[in-house]
């Protein structure tokens, strides 16, 4: 039922209740969902204001959209446009990828200071760039099997979180991968001690290929965050509305 009392109305077929998913189509903007009495004001698309298009994503605008994802995730992805152009968000990923690839190098490398400062690594430029390469690539594979991933589930789920919408989601979530990759570089140089004889866990313990089990983990651990983070995404976007075309 259309309500005109001169206050502004949902007007597309597919407005939900972004807390139940419930049709709100024609409910005036004072109103409360049927279902669920959310007010309906807040399934408002102009709720949705975070982050303030830059274009190019300058260092200060990335750190602090890093900041405002890694603080307070929930207020911020229940805040984030789904509409409109999606440039922003693909730099944030290209810049958090590169910095994964510099700081899982950096982790990898110069753990062991902590440990032997005394230790000397020669570095090979040519190794460190395609390592860089190497994990940077990887990131980005990892981040938009994500994407795929939360669409299937979504649709699995009954929600509303289409390809660009996942996205969205996963480029700005991809900060995640930040602390995941030092604690992983971190545990990998700990775990190896940069090739100084056996493992030093397998020469105490006596045990064999354990190393490998240790860095499964260390690759779940790396992905901790990221996957939190696009959880907590998801469930803030999953009936999401957007005045017009969704790009």
């Amino acid at each position: 039922m259309d309500v005109s009392l001169g206050d502004r109305v949902f007007p597309d077929s597919d407005s939900l209740c972004e807390c139940c998913g419930y049709p709100i189509k024609g409910l005036a903007i004072h109103a409360q969902c049927p279902e669920c009495g959310q007010a309906v004001a807040e399934s408002s698309p102009d709720k949705r204001h975070w982050p303030v298009p830059r274009g190019f994503m300058l260092l200060t605008g990335y750190l602090s959209i890093a900041r405002a994802v890694l603080l307070s995730p929930s207020r911020h992805f229940r805040q984030m446009r789904v509409h409109g152009h999606k440039d922003d968000a693909i730099y944030f990923m290209l810049t958090s990828a590169a910095l994964a690839a510099g700081l899982s190098f950096f982790a990898l490398n110069f753990s062991w200071l902590f440990v032997d400062p005394g230790m000397i690594v020669d570095i090979n430029f040519g190794s460190a760039f395609l390592f860089c390469l190497f994990v940077f690539l990887t990131t980005l594979l990892l981040t938009y099997i994500e994407v795929l991933g939360v669409v299937t589930f979504s649709r699995r789920r009954g929600w509303r979180v289409p390809f660009a919408s996942a996205e969205r989601v996963c480029c700005y979530a991809s900060v995640g991968w930040l602390p995941g990759v030092i604690v992983a570089g971190v545990g990998v140089s700990l775990v190896d001690m940069h090739g100084l004889g056996r493992p030093w866990f397998e020469h105490l313990l006596g045990l064999v290929r354990v190393g490998w089990l240790l860095y499964g983990v260390l690759f779940i651990v790396a992905m901790l965050w990221f996957e939190t983070l696009v959880w907590i995404g998801v469930r803030r976007v999953r009936y999401a509305n957007a005045w017009g075309d969704a790009g």
